[in-house]
């Protein structure tokens, strides 16, 4: 009884599985994520006796109460609280990511500060050798260099996280659809025998729609999954709708898609969505979501740029703060124009276009490459310094950026709970999580800055410095080993 009709003290129904010790499959069972107290249950039950009768620990019909990327049981080993959303960093791994100690990189940082014989090599190789020596542009290449990386390998993620979006709003359409077909019968069905068909029938979609949920839920990893795949489940999905409408008196004959929505450097969601008549078209989701798809994970990585280069900004480093602030300065300018493109579009899209049309319009949306193009003619580029500078120059650069943001992780990690085997930080834990990811790139950056240093130095000298050589190629590896643990966090 408790599990088909009793509600959790939010109010939200319990919904467990009655015929299942194991709902939703996180490997704990019912009882332990929920449990109530037999000898407070009563008939006449109030809702703050319920409340006191009932307790939640996690939810029982979710592997992941708190959304946060951590199952149930997972939080539960670690320590943490599994309804409050949160990112765990393991302690061996925040020790190592801010420790500069552990990096050639951050050890060259290091020599270069202070030894007036090697910073001086340095100025020679740019000013005599060469006839550039422009410092902050060589801290522009370093910083676009980190960002095309960074930015673009979360491009295919943000677009599977989008289309999960999209793919959990139609069916959270539908199931308000047959809420509201549920409400016509109950106001004016009651004495009609005919509609008992449509209460069947709306019992057996709605069942289906919940399949879909758990389907959706269970499958979704954003490393496996295909644009397609998804396609192909919504594609499936409106064909079902559209079956159940001919069969029924009370489904809604139109499917409104109000689901796409592009935020503002202010926050603001600006919305576009437009009205298809279910029984007049053949729903094409590939045709309608990719270009918004392509767009919005474009806008995203704008955004996070903005976010990193802000961060950059306000760094002590004369360098670092001059080349952020130039790079800033484009990048607004690049993301301002991107959301006058989605303006357009949400100016055309209206209630009562056409598919064609609406399908017409968000292919005009403004395509995008790679990252780095947006700065293609922001930076003078060093092309004519010397090899052996450059790279030592371009070493310390990208050291010294990777120290700017490990002060600030540092400054988060101090908001966070240290628990047995790490810390759990849930204040902006999604911001953390990106930012500690970000670290693990430069650090990355760095330790491949300082290998090509390595090589361009005179073989004897390479020779001499082997064993570093070694150690940075041993951090790259153990780098991305921890990036594949951490990585795939930020998209939730």
């Amino acid at each position: 009884m408790v599990e088909l009709y009793g509600l959790k003290p939010n109010g939200q129904p319990i919904n467990s599985n009655p015929y299942s010790k194991h709902s939703d499959g996180d490997g704990l069972e019912d009882n332990e994520e929920l449990h109530f107290s037999r000898e407070k249950m009563t008939y006449e039950l109030d809702k703050t006796q319920y409340d006191g009768s009932v307790f939640v620990w996690s939810d029982p019909c979710l592997n992941d109460t708190d959304w946060d990327g951590y199952d149930d049981k997972k939080e539960r080993e670690l320590g943490s609280n599994p309804i409050v959303a949160n990112f765990y960093i393991e302690n061996e791994d925040f020790e190592y990511i801010t420790g500069n100690n552990y990096f050639t990189s951050s050890d060259y940082l290091n020599t270069y500060s202070n030894s007036k014989f090697e910073s001086s090599m340095i100025w020679l190789g740019n000013n005599v050798y060469s006839s550039n020596g422009d410092k902050v542009s060589l801290y522009k290449k370093a910083i676009i260099d980190y960002l095309d990386v960074n930015s673009n390998s979360k491009k295919t993620e943000y677009e599977i996280q989008e289309l999960y979006d999209l793919e959990k709003s139609i069916y959270e359409q539908f199931n308000n659809y047959i809420n509201s077909a549920y409400q016509v019968i109950d106001v004016f069905g009651k004495q009609d025998d005919s509609l008992q068909k449509d209460i069947e029938l709306l019992n057996e979609f709605k069942n289906s729609i919940q399949r879909r949920y758990e389907i959706l839920n269970e499958t979704y990893d954003h490393k496996a999954e295909t644009r397609q795949s998804f396609f192909k489940r919504m594609d499936e999905a409106a064909e079902e709708y559209e079956w159940y409408v001919s069969q029924t008196k009370t489904l809604d004959k139109k499917i409104k898609l109000k689901n796409m929505g592009i935020k503002t450097s202010k926050g603001i969601m600006k919305y576009a969505g437009f009205t298809l008549d279910i029984l007049d078209m053949s729903f094409d989701s590939a045709a309608v979501y990719n270009d918004y798809v392509i767009f919005k994970s474009n806008v995203r990585i704008m955004e996070d740029s903005i976010n990193m280069l802000e961060t950059f900004s306000k760094s002590e480093d004369i360098y670092v703060k001059k080349a952020a602030l130039e790079l800033l300065d484009i990048a607004k300018n690049q993301f301002d124009n991107a959301l006058y493109g989605w303006d357009q579009v949400v100016l055309e899209l209206v209630d009562n276009v056409s598919y064609a049309y609406a399908v017409s319009k968000l292919s005009k949306l403004p395509k995008y490459g790679s990252y780095a193009s947006f700065f293609i003619f922001a930076t003078g580029i060093l092309s004519n310094a010397s090899e052996l500078s450059i790279n030592a120059e371009y070493t310390v650069a990208n050291a010294t950026i990777a120290n700017s943001l490990c002060e600030e992780i540092c400054k988060m990690a101090e908001s966070g709970e240290q628990l047995k085997d790490g810390i759990s930080i849930s204040k902006n834990y999604k911001t953390v999580a990106k930012s500690f990811t970000d670290l693990i790139v430069l650090r990355r950056n760095a330790e491949e800055q300082y290998i090509k240093l390595n090589k361009s130095l005179p073989f004897y000298l390479e020779w001499a410095e082997k064993d570093c050589l070694e150690h940075a190629e041993n951090n790259i590896n153990t780098l991305n080993v921890i990036l594949s643990k951490y990585s795939y966090i930020i998209n939730l």
